[in-house]
């Protein structure tokens, strides 16, 4: 497929995701209370709406404390970008930075903090919340799945974005070695990953002895750091962005549309009963007040019927009733 050409399916399905979702946030029906209450979800869809008519597409890193994949970021993009450092959170927020264009499409890489940090209830929120906004996930690990990490890669399947399986560190195992850690990943993701999609990479390569002879037949010794080996995930991501990027991009922004639509009919509902309560709660002092205060006792009746009926038409501006 050509990437350099939007082909009129791919149009149509972002046409389509973007006409869904201003639906969505400029509904008519939506009271202004309800609509203030949902600005946050709503500020969401039109940032989604943003990325989807700019063309962006956002590929998310994650993985484990020490993994790897700030370095493994910063090798894709050939700059010291992303925070690297031996310490544990180093990375505590998300990070992005653009990257390059494949097609008319900017790429940005998206760093996360590791799945096993510190806050662990708020880390998965936010790899949840990141991911359910990316069109690629690259899971980084280094070696044998953990335990965690077969859970955080089975709940990133479960967003059903597409995603890699990076083997980082990789110039630390023998070949014979390498190749079986990665028969081993392949096997437990089956039915979650395609085979290809499991790749191996060094980011940060460990410091190699190198002995020079010189001309004169003496010797020198010296530590070199090997360049990255990042090219078959840099081919991946590319092949995989280039030929399905913006269909992906539709489709996830659809998915991502049919979950906020849910979380905004459940807070609409919440949302309108409060707004509800807050209402009958008013009306009934009101009308206490009213009749209390009424020194003709046979039109207690008339003025709490009153109080009814302006209740009853302001709960159904409230739930949108005519």
């Amino acid at each position: 497929m050509n990437s350099d050409v939007q082909t009129p399916q791919q149009h149509r399905h972002l046409a389509q995701t973007v006409d869904s979702l201003r639906a969505l946030i400029d509904d008519p029906a939506l009271p202004a209370e309800v609509r203030r209450a949902l600005e946050p979800e709503f500020a969401e869809i039109e940032r989604l709406i943003d990325k989807l008519e700019q063309g962006e597409l956002h590929v998310a890193v994650f993985g484990r404390v020490s993994v790897g994949k700030s370095a493994l970021l910063n090798a894709l993009i050939g700059q010291s970008h992303f925070t690297v450092g031996v310490l544990h959170g180093t990375t505590t927020a998300r990070e992005s930075a653009q990257w390059q264009r494949i097609g008319d499409s900017g790429v940005h890489l998206i760093d996360t903090p590791g799945i096993n940090e510190i806050d662990g209830a708020e880390r998965e929120r936010l790899a949840r919340h990141v991911a359910g906004r990316s069109d690629l996930v690259i899971f980084v690990v280094d070696g044998d799945l953990t335990a965690t990490e077969g859970e955080a890669l089975k709940e990133l399947a479960a967003t059903r974005r597409p995603m890699l399986l990076v083997l980082n560190k990789a110039d630390r195992y023998l070949a014979a070695e390498r190749e079986a850690l990665l028969e081993r990943l392949r096997v437990y993701t089956q039915g979650l990953l395609r085979p290809q999609h499991v790749i191996a990479a060094s980011a940060l390569p460990a410091p190699r002895r190198v002995i020079r002879v010189e001309a004169d037949g003496s010797e020198s010794e010296s530590m070199e750091i090997p360049p990255p080996d990042v090219a078959s995930l840099r081919a991946t991501v590319f092949d995989v962005l280039a030929s399905e990027g913006k269909t992906l991009a539709a489709l996830n922004a659809g998915l991502f549309a049919g979950r906020l639509s849910d979380e905004v009919g459940k807070r609409l509902t919440e949302v309108r009963r409060d707004v509800a309560d807050k209402l009958i709660r008013n009306y009934a002092l009101g009308k206490g007040v009213a009749v209390g205060l009424n020194p003709v006792p046979l039109t207690d009746l008339a003025a709490a019927a009153g109080f009814d009926v302006a209740l009853v038409t302001h709960l159904g501006h409230v739930y949108g009733l005519p």
